[in-house]
Order: C-alpha cells, then structure tokens, then sequence
C-alpha cells in the first residue's frame, strides 16, 4: 500500500505538536506493515527544530537542497545504551504508576511524595528515557515491562 499527505494546514505550534503525536502513534501501528508513506511539508514555514522532530519521527526524510535531493536518517546515538538502567528506582516507581494510568496527585499519595517532586521525576524520565510526552513514556513503559516478561519467561 502507497500512501500520501501533506502538513501545509498546520499554523499554530500546538497543532504541530499534536500533529507529531499523531504521527509517531501511526508510525508504530504501520511498523509491521508492508506500506510507504510520503509526507510532504513546507520548509519555508517550518523552524530547524520542525524539521528536526520531522525527521525523528519517521525513518527516513528527504530534503531537497541546492536543487539535489538528500537523503537523512535520524540515528539516535543513545540507542546502544540500556537507557533504563540510568533511570533510579524512584524514576522507575513513578514510570510504572504513570503507565499504569495513575495521575500526578495519585502518585504523590501513593508514593508519599509532593506533586512538584512526581513532576520533576516525570521530567527526568523524559529526558533520560528520550520521550517527548505522556504517551512515548508510556509507551516506552509497556516495551520494558514486555522486555522484562519476556527475560523472565526465557529464565
């Protein structure tokens, strides 16, 4: 299956936001399937950091310069790195109660702590675990927690 869109009805940047949300979801559902799909975007309305999420949310982007075509693939360099076993123990209880669909207030009185502190550790998360949102956390959650079963089952 060939697929195509276009981005150029984005105007604002809580619709671009979203827009990416969108995509890297769609991203991973069409992970398995035998599909292409071209996104086309304008870059005369896009920042250098649009067309940098752009091309960390697909698995290849071209770009036309000098009037030859590039071809850029994002690479992330901490992808040999066990990212989860920077993350301590208490990143790692609020990870598992966020995935667990818990809200910030729930986690702070499960875990006897202050919703500023399971804000900070939710960023912290973020960053040390490359999520852009609620939702990469989670799902970076339910892939280690398939990760670990899976070790657990093999043991």
């Amino acid at each position: 299956m060939r697929v195509t869109g276009a981005a150029a009805w984005l105007d604002t940047k809580k619709e671009w936001d979203t827009f990416l949300e969108y995509e890297a979801a769609l991203n991973e559902a069409m992970r398995s399937r035998r599909m292409i799909v071209l996104c086309t975007y304008s870059l005369s309305a896009a920042s250098a950091a649009d067309v940098l999420d752009v091309a960390r949310t697909h698995q290849l982007a071209l770009a036309r310069r000098t009037s030859a075509w590039q071809a850029v693939a994002w690479r992330d360099l901490d992808a040999s790195l066990d990212r989860y076993a920077i993350v301590t123990p208490r990143e790692r209880q609020v990870l598992h109660l966020v995935a667990e669909g818990h809200m910030t207030s729930e986690i702070a009185g499960l875990l006897e702590i202050s919703v500023k502190t399971v804000e900070v550790h939710r960023a912290n998360l973020m960053r040390k675990l490359g999520a852009r949102n609620q939702t990469d956390l989670v799902r970076y959650a339910l892939r280690q927690e398939l990760r670990s079963s899976s070790r657990r089952s093999r043991d």
